[in-house]
Protein backbone atom coordinates (compact mmCIF):
# COMPACT_ATOMS: atom_id res chain seq x y z
CA UNK A 1 0.00 0.00 0.00
CA UNK A 2 1.49 3.48 -0.48
CA UNK A 3 0.30 5.64 2.10
CA UNK A 4 -0.15 8.46 -0.29
CA UNK A 5 -3.12 6.70 -1.95
CA UNK A 6 -6.36 8.27 -0.83
CA UNK A 7 -9.30 6.10 0.59
CA UNK A 8 -12.14 5.56 -1.12
CA UNK A 9 -14.21 5.82 2.10
CA UNK A 10 -13.99 7.03 5.66
CA UNK A 11 -15.36 5.64 8.67
CA UNK A 12 -15.74 7.85 11.56
CA UNK A 13 -16.76 7.01 15.22
CA UNK A 14 -17.73 10.11 17.27
CA UNK A 15 -17.92 9.18 20.67
CA UNK A 16 -17.34 10.89 24.64
CA UNK A 17 -16.37 8.44 27.52
CA UNK A 18 -17.61 5.11 25.85
CA UNK A 19 -19.09 2.01 26.99
CA UNK A 20 -15.65 -0.02 26.65
CA UNK A 21 -17.16 -3.55 25.61
CA UNK A 22 -19.36 -1.82 23.41
CA UNK A 23 -16.50 0.23 21.95
CA UNK A 24 -14.28 -2.62 21.94
CA UNK A 25 -17.74 -4.89 20.04
CA UNK A 26 -17.66 -2.22 17.30
CA UNK A 27 -13.86 -2.27 16.26
CA UNK A 28 -13.67 -5.93 16.55
CA UNK A 29 -16.70 -5.87 13.75
CA UNK A 30 -14.67 -3.17 11.50
CA UNK A 31 -11.83 -4.90 11.98
CA UNK A 32 -13.62 -7.62 10.44
CA UNK A 33 -14.82 -6.14 7.55
CA UNK A 34 -14.29 -7.56 3.77
CA UNK A 35 -13.70 -4.16 2.62
CA UNK A 36 -9.57 -4.34 2.57
CA UNK A 37 -8.07 -1.82 5.03
CA UNK A 38 -6.31 -0.24 2.22
CA UNK A 39 -9.26 1.24 0.41
CA UNK A 40 -10.97 3.19 3.77
CA UNK A 41 -9.51 4.71 7.15
CA UNK A 42 -10.89 5.01 10.41
CA UNK A 43 -11.59 8.27 12.42
CA UNK A 44 -11.88 7.33 16.03
CA UNK A 45 -13.42 11.01 17.32
CA UNK A 46 -12.72 11.39 21.44
CA UNK A 47 -15.19 13.94 22.11
CA UNK A 48 -13.36 15.37 25.70
CA UNK A 49 -13.24 11.94 27.41
CA UNK A 50 -12.66 11.82 31.07
CA UNK A 51 -9.99 9.52 29.74
CA UNK A 52 -7.65 9.65 26.66
CA UNK A 53 -9.06 7.39 24.14
CA UNK A 54 -5.91 7.90 22.34
CA UNK A 55 -3.94 6.24 25.45
CA UNK A 56 -6.78 3.84 26.05
CA UNK A 57 -8.04 2.76 22.93
CA UNK A 58 -5.31 0.41 20.44
CA UNK A 59 -5.88 0.82 16.65
CA UNK A 60 -3.09 -0.21 15.85
CA UNK A 61 -4.83 -2.60 13.55
CA UNK A 62 -5.86 -0.25 10.92
CA UNK A 63 -2.67 1.51 8.72
CA UNK A 64 -5.26 4.48 8.16
CA UNK A 65 -6.50 4.53 11.43
CA UNK A 66 -6.12 8.26 13.28
CA UNK A 67 -7.66 9.32 17.30
CA UNK A 68 -9.52 12.74 16.55
CA UNK A 69 -9.53 14.58 19.60
CA UNK A 70 -12.54 17.13 19.60
CA UNK A 71 -12.38 19.40 22.42
CA UNK A 72 -15.87 21.41 22.01
CA UNK A 73 -18.38 18.92 24.51
CA UNK A 74 -21.64 17.86 21.71
CA UNK A 75 -22.18 14.88 19.08
CA UNK A 76 -22.38 17.60 16.83
CA UNK A 77 -19.04 18.88 16.83
CA UNK A 78 -17.29 15.47 17.14
CA UNK A 79 -19.13 14.57 13.72
CA UNK A 80 -18.41 18.10 12.44
CA UNK A 81 -15.04 17.39 13.26
CA UNK A 82 -14.89 14.18 11.16
CA UNK A 83 -16.09 15.81 8.09
CA UNK A 84 -13.24 17.75 8.42
CA UNK A 85 -11.24 15.21 9.21
CA UNK A 86 -12.28 12.53 6.91
CA UNK A 87 -9.74 12.20 3.61
CA UNK A 88 -12.36 9.79 1.82
CA UNK A 89 -15.36 11.03 -0.86
CA UNK A 90 -17.80 8.80 0.94
CA UNK A 91 -18.47 8.58 5.03
CA UNK A 92 -19.61 6.14 7.19
CA UNK A 93 -20.94 7.13 10.83
CA UNK A 94 -20.76 4.30 13.03
CA UNK A 95 -21.93 5.11 17.03
CA UNK A 96 -20.22 3.68 19.57
CA UNK A 97 -22.58 0.98 19.99
CA UNK A 98 -23.13 -0.03 16.06
CA UNK A 99 -21.74 -3.37 15.07
CA UNK A 100 -21.81 -3.50 11.51
CA UNK A 101 -22.06 -6.65 9.42
CA UNK A 102 -18.96 -7.75 7.82
CA UNK A 103 -19.78 -6.61 4.25
CA UNK A 104 -21.47 -2.97 5.38
CA UNK A 105 -18.47 -0.83 4.33
CA UNK A 106 -17.86 -3.30 0.71
CA UNK A 107 -21.80 -2.61 0.18
CA UNK A 108 -21.75 1.03 1.14
CA UNK A 109 -18.87 1.67 -1.60
CA UNK A 110 -20.64 -0.50 -4.43
CA UNK A 111 -23.68 1.60 -3.82
CA UNK A 112 -22.36 4.59 -4.34
CA UNK A 113 -20.21 3.67 -6.80
CA UNK A 114 -22.86 2.56 -8.97
CA UNK A 115 -25.59 4.50 -7.99
CA UNK A 116 -23.44 8.24 -8.70
CA UNK A 117 -26.80 10.23 -7.54
CA UNK A 118 -26.94 8.44 -4.13
CA UNK A 119 -26.16 10.93 -1.63
CA UNK A 120 -27.61 9.97 1.96
CA UNK A 121 -28.35 6.00 2.60
CA UNK A 122 -28.75 3.72 6.01
CA UNK A 123 -29.71 0.95 6.20
CA UNK A 124 -31.55 -1.86 8.80
CA UNK A 125 -30.57 -1.72 12.42
CA UNK A 126 -31.25 -4.37 14.08
CA UNK A 127 -31.78 -4.40 17.90
CA UNK A 128 -29.47 -6.02 20.96
CA UNK A 129 -31.28 -5.29 24.02
CA UNK A 130 -29.06 -5.06 26.85
CA UNK A 131 -32.64 -5.54 29.46
CA UNK A 132 -36.17 -6.01 27.68
CA UNK A 133 -37.73 -2.68 27.03
CA UNK A 134 -41.15 -1.51 27.99
CA UNK A 135 -43.96 -3.95 26.65
CA UNK A 136 -45.69 -0.99 24.73
CA UNK A 137 -42.25 0.34 23.33
CA UNK A 138 -41.57 -2.81 21.37
CA UNK A 139 -42.75 -2.58 17.51
CA UNK A 140 -44.45 0.85 16.57
CA UNK A 141 -42.34 2.92 18.59
CA UNK A 142 -38.80 1.66 18.45
CA UNK A 143 -37.57 3.63 15.60
CA UNK A 144 -37.36 6.30 18.41
CA UNK A 145 -33.90 5.02 19.49
CA UNK A 146 -32.65 3.79 15.88
CA UNK A 147 -33.95 0.64 15.36
CA UNK A 148 -35.58 -0.20 11.82
CA UNK A 149 -36.15 -3.15 9.95
CA UNK A 150 -35.85 -2.14 6.04
CA UNK A 151 -37.90 -4.67 4.00
CA UNK A 152 -36.98 -3.46 0.44
CA UNK A 153 -35.29 -0.47 -1.21
CA UNK A 154 -37.00 2.81 -0.63
CA UNK A 155 -35.22 6.00 -2.30
CA UNK A 156 -36.17 9.22 -3.49
CA UNK A 157 -34.65 13.05 -4.29
CA UNK A 158 -37.91 14.71 -2.33
CA UNK A 159 -38.36 14.49 1.55
CA UNK A 160 -40.81 11.10 2.16
CA UNK A 161 -40.60 9.99 5.89
CA UNK A 162 -40.35 6.60 4.52
CA UNK A 163 -36.98 7.20 2.99
CA UNK A 164 -35.52 9.86 5.77
CA UNK A 165 -31.83 7.79 6.45
CA UNK A 166 -30.80 6.90 10.04
CA UNK A 167 -28.01 8.29 11.80
CA UNK A 168 -27.07 5.00 13.14
CA UNK A 169 -24.77 3.58 9.83
CA UNK A 170 -25.41 6.58 7.51
CA UNK A 171 -23.72 6.86 4.31
CA UNK A 172 -23.29 10.31 2.86
CA UNK A 173 -20.66 12.03 0.19
CA UNK A 174 -18.48 14.42 2.35
CA UNK A 175 -18.89 17.32 -0.44
CA UNK A 176 -22.37 17.46 0.33
CA UNK A 177 -22.16 17.97 4.40
CA UNK A 178 -18.76 19.89 4.30
CA UNK A 179 -20.48 23.38 4.15
CA UNK A 180 -22.38 22.45 7.17
CA UNK A 181 -19.00 21.28 9.11
CA UNK A 182 -17.08 24.56 7.83
CA UNK A 183 -20.16 26.48 9.21
CA UNK A 184 -20.55 25.23 12.82
CA UNK A 185 -16.94 25.23 12.97
CA UNK A 186 -16.44 28.44 15.33
CA UNK A 187 -20.50 27.56 17.28
CA UNK A 188 -19.95 25.66 20.63
CA UNK A 189 -22.97 24.26 19.64
CA UNK A 190 -25.54 22.91 17.03
CA UNK A 191 -27.75 25.15 14.90
CA UNK A 192 -30.36 23.20 16.54
CA UNK A 193 -28.91 22.88 20.17
CA UNK A 194 -28.66 27.09 20.11
CA UNK A 195 -32.34 27.36 18.80
CA UNK A 196 -34.18 24.56 20.43
CA UNK A 197 -32.37 25.03 24.21
CA UNK A 198 -32.38 20.87 23.94
CA UNK A 199 -30.47 18.11 22.56
CA UNK A 200 -32.04 17.65 19.25
CA UNK A 201 -33.04 13.78 18.00
CA UNK A 202 -31.58 13.10 14.48
CA UNK A 203 -31.60 17.16 13.97
CA UNK A 204 -28.16 17.29 12.01
CA UNK A 205 -28.62 14.14 10.60
CA UNK A 206 -31.62 15.24 9.14
CA UNK A 207 -30.36 18.22 7.81
CA UNK A 208 -27.04 15.95 6.34
CA UNK A 209 -30.21 14.37 4.29
CA UNK A 210 -31.53 17.27 3.23
CA UNK A 211 -28.30 18.38 2.21
CA UNK A 212 -27.96 15.64 -0.18
CA UNK A 213 -31.58 16.25 -1.44
CA UNK A 214 -30.74 20.24 -2.07
CA UNK A 215 -28.36 19.12 -4.32
CA UNK A 216 -30.13 17.22 -6.39
CA UNK A 217 -29.06 13.63 -4.96
CA UNK A 218 -30.80 10.84 -3.60
CA UNK A 219 -31.64 9.65 0.11
CA UNK A 220 -33.06 6.15 1.01
CA UNK A 221 -32.62 3.46 3.27
CA UNK A 222 -31.75 -0.31 2.02
CA UNK A 223 -31.99 -3.89 3.42
CA UNK A 224 -28.64 -4.02 1.60
CA UNK A 225 -27.10 -2.06 5.35
CA UNK A 226 -27.40 -4.17 8.12
CA UNK A 227 -25.80 -3.54 11.84
CA UNK A 228 -26.86 -4.69 15.13
CA UNK A 229 -27.12 -2.05 17.60
CA UNK A 230 -26.47 -2.25 21.12
CA UNK A 231 -28.70 -1.01 23.51
CA UNK A 232 -28.08 -0.35 26.58
CA UNK A 233 -30.27 0.03 30.10
CA UNK A 234 -30.45 3.48 30.31
CA UNK A 235 -31.54 4.01 27.00
CA UNK A 236 -34.79 2.65 28.11
CA UNK A 237 -35.81 4.32 30.63
CA UNK A 238 -39.50 5.88 30.31
CA UNK A 239 -38.34 9.61 31.07
CA UNK A 240 -34.93 9.45 28.49
CA UNK A 241 -37.63 7.95 26.02
CA UNK A 242 -40.15 10.25 26.22
CA UNK A 243 -37.64 13.65 26.11
CA UNK A 244 -36.23 11.83 22.90
CA UNK A 245 -39.64 12.12 21.44
CA UNK A 246 -40.88 15.30 22.18
CA UNK A 247 -37.12 16.66 21.25
CA UNK A 248 -37.96 14.76 17.41
CA UNK A 249 -40.84 16.34 17.34
CA UNK A 250 -39.83 19.85 18.37
CA UNK A 251 -36.86 19.31 15.68
CA UNK A 252 -38.73 17.86 13.04
CA UNK A 253 -41.37 21.17 13.03
CA UNK A 254 -38.22 23.70 13.31
CA UNK A 255 -36.68 21.99 10.19
CA UNK A 256 -39.76 21.95 8.38
CA UNK A 257 -40.76 25.37 8.87
CA UNK A 258 -37.18 26.44 8.50
CA UNK A 259 -37.26 24.88 4.77
CA UNK A 260 -40.46 26.25 3.81
CA UNK A 261 -39.27 29.62 4.57
CA UNK A 262 -42.80 29.54 6.60
CA UNK A 263 -43.27 32.67 8.60
CA UNK A 264 -44.85 30.93 11.46
CA UNK A 265 -45.09 27.27 14.04
CA UNK A 266 -48.66 26.87 13.89
CA UNK A 267 -51.52 24.69 15.13
CA UNK A 268 -54.81 24.39 13.49
CA UNK A 269 -57.84 24.52 16.34
CA UNK A 270 -58.37 20.62 14.63
CA UNK A 271 -55.27 19.85 15.34
CA UNK A 272 -54.76 21.31 18.85
CA UNK A 273 -58.99 19.70 19.86
CA UNK A 274 -57.74 16.54 18.42
CA UNK A 275 -54.24 16.34 21.02
CA UNK A 276 -56.85 17.58 23.77
CA UNK A 277 -59.08 14.61 23.14
CA UNK A 278 -56.29 12.38 23.53
CA UNK A 279 -54.92 14.15 26.32
CA UNK A 280 -58.41 13.21 28.14
CA UNK A 281 -59.29 9.84 26.36
CA UNK A 282 -56.64 8.05 25.76
CA UNK A 283 -54.63 5.53 27.50
CA UNK A 284 -51.50 6.32 29.38
CA UNK A 285 -49.33 5.77 26.76
CA UNK A 286 -51.67 8.28 24.50
CA UNK A 287 -51.85 10.59 26.63
CA UNK A 288 -48.19 10.76 27.48
CA UNK A 289 -47.73 11.13 23.56
CA UNK A 290 -50.01 13.89 22.80
CA UNK A 291 -48.43 16.07 26.02
CA UNK A 292 -45.14 15.37 24.55
CA UNK A 293 -46.45 16.60 21.11
CA UNK A 294 -47.67 19.59 22.57
CA UNK A 295 -44.69 20.50 24.37
CA UNK A 296 -43.07 20.02 21.08
CA UNK A 297 -45.08 22.18 19.71
CA UNK A 298 -43.94 25.22 21.95
CA UNK A 299 -40.44 24.85 21.93
CA UNK A 300 -40.40 24.68 18.14
CA UNK A 301 -42.32 27.77 17.61
CA UNK A 302 -40.42 29.69 20.54
CA UNK A 303 -36.95 28.61 18.64
CA UNK A 304 -38.27 29.66 15.05
CA UNK A 305 -39.48 32.88 16.30
CA UNK A 306 -35.98 33.65 17.45
CA UNK A 307 -34.82 32.11 14.73
CA UNK A 308 -36.73 34.72 12.35
CA UNK A 309 -35.70 37.68 14.54
CA UNK A 310 -32.28 36.60 13.84
CA UNK A 311 -32.19 36.06 10.04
Amino acid sequence: MNPSDKPDLTVAICTRNPRRDYLDLVLMALSKQTLSVERWELLLVDNASAVSLRETVDLGWHPRARHVFEARVGFYPAKHRAIREAVGEIMVYVDDDNVLDPNYLQTALGLFGSNPRFGCVSGTQRPEYEIQPPAWFRGEYESWIAVRSIKRDLFSNFWHPMSEPCGAGMVVRRNLILPIAIRSENNNQSLFERRLGVRPAAGEDVEFSHAALDAGFFVGQTPSLRLTHLIASSRLDERYLFGLYRNSIATGRWLSARRAKGRVISMSFREALKELMKLLFKDRIGRRLAWERLMAFLIARRAYRAWLKDA
